[in-house]
């Protein structure tokens, strides 16, 4: 949802001559992400742990469970908030966009380490919350000098992200490559209260 208060509008800005826009918004939203692979909340079967049996040399096929089940895994949830100010001077000869945002994800979709006595090293499970928050600021200008018009933008902005919890774990190691561990592998920790 969001809302907008163009005070341009207002008949109290009618004598304000050098700034023809003044808009203050606000919005705020739920969304959800379901950014895992389908059935994560079951235990699936896989194959090719052949293995021989009856007393036979010959090797028969065997299944095992591939993953752990985890019937409580549900999407992650991301919340945010935005207020902002539209701003024209002289008839739009120089504009200002100013916005502060937060963003907080909550139940992040993530692998969790398992005890190897489970015979599982992982699960996929939701586990704590991050949160984004910053600002962003457009200067923009549109000038004509006679038959040359020259318009231009400038952008800034600041973002600071932070972990906020991570389900009572103190870290959380993830490794940012695939192929399992090496002397060279890229391999990074979360810590709650730290950016990631």
């Amino acid at each position: 949802g969001s809302l907008a208060w163009r005070v341009a509008n207002e008949p109290f800005f009618e004598n304000v001559n050098f700034m023809n826009e003044l808009k203050f918004r606000a919005s705020w939203g739920v969304t959800g992400n379901q950014a895992i692979n389908p059935y994560q909340t079951l235990s699936l079967m896989g194959s090719g742990s052949n293995y021989p049996y009856n007393g036979s040399n010959a090797t028969d096929l065997g299944f095992y469970i591939a993953n752990p089940a985890n019937p409580n895994l549900k999407w992650e949830s991301t919340t945010q908030t935005n207020f902002g100010v539209d701003i024209g001077i002289l008839n739009d000869k120089f504009t200002i966009t100013a916005d502060y945002y937060t963003k907080t994800t909550r139940d992040l979709l993530m692998s969790r380490g398992l005890p190897m006595y489970t015979g599982f090293s992982s699960v996929i499970d939701n586990v704590g919350s991050v949160e984004n928050k910053g600002i962003e600021v457009s200067l923009g200008s549109n000038i004509s000098l006679g038959k040359v018009f020259w318009s231009s933008n400038l952008n800034f902005f600041s973002n600071k992200n932070t972990v906020l919890d991570l389900g009572g774990l103190d870290k959380l190691g993830y490794l940012t490559t695939t192929g399992g561990y090496g002397i060279n592998t890229p391999f990074m920790y979360l810590v709650p209260g730290e950016s990631f």
